[in-house]
């Protein structure tokens, strides 16, 4: 399940990426400021996501509101960003969302479904969620 890139692979932002973080932030109803600040984090190091303007981010974070705020289930809106992911991606994503679920030190009921939503609608493999939840525990635990 693992892929080691090339050390000279370039890394192209991913918008799709972006917007499962966004809406696993959102899925409790709003952002809280933890969630604000490793999202902002995530754009600024994580290479798949790096480099993303702060437009990008207002568009995305805009699309996906009004997709909401139109009634919108959450499980398509899963099943149309993970339509543009591929296996790997979908595991990063997956464990992208857990981290931002779980940065302000708990997972709420909203929290809880969302992720288990996700999981079932990609696959997410046995393996594959024992390790994300296994380190998001040991981090974000109190």
């Amino acid at each position: 399940m693992y892929i080691k890139r090339a050390s000279n692979e370039r890394f192209m932002p991913n918008i799709e990426l972006l917007k499962i973080i966004l809406l696993a932030a959102s899925s409790d109803g709003r952002i809280q400021t933890q969630e604000r600040e490793m999202i902002n984090q995530f754009i600024s190091q994580h290479p798949y996501i790096k480099g993303i303007s702060k437009n990008d981010l207002n568009l995305c974070f805009n699309e996906i509101k009004s997709k909401i705020n139109a009634g919108m289930k959450t499980k398509y809106l899963i099943q149309d960003i993970g339509e543009n992911l591929n296996q790997i991606e979908k595991n990063t994503a997956y464990a992208l969302a857990f981290e931002i679920c779980a940065v302000d030190l708990s997972l709420d009921d909203a929290e809880t479904i969302f992720m288990t939503e996700l999981e079932s609608i990609w696959s997410i493999d046995e393996e594959i969620k024992r390790a994300v939840k296994l380190s998001v525990k040991l981090r974000y635990t109190k």
